[in-house]
């Protein structure tokens, strides 16, 4: 991914998206990638782990904390706060 963005970046006037699973990516983004945090408020994001596999007991507290620690420290970043869950019923 880093080779293909700097390729991007020195030859084309483009610019696209990447998504990462986990917070600590992030950190590693080179200083002409804009990194952006989207982060719900941790019951929405309880609610969608436990969603996804409601047999899951790791607690993923710890994910959501490195998250918030990355968000505070990280002054490149851009961080979406979603206080909001952003499903529709049907």
């Amino acid at each position: 991914m880093q080779k293909i963005s700097e390729k991007v970046y020195k030859e084309l006037n483009t610019s696209f998206v990447f998504g990462a699973c986990y917070g600590n990516f992030l950190l590693k983004a080179p200083e002409y990638v804009t990194p952006i945090l989207i982060l719900p408020d941790f019951d929405i994001y309880e609610r969608r782990w436990k969603k996804r596999n409601p047999n899951d007991k790791q607690g993923n507290n710890v994910r959501y904390s490195e998250c918030q620690k990355i968000a505070e420290k990280n002054k490149n970043l851009l961080l979406l706060h979603q206080p909001q869950d952003n499903s529709r019923k049907k």
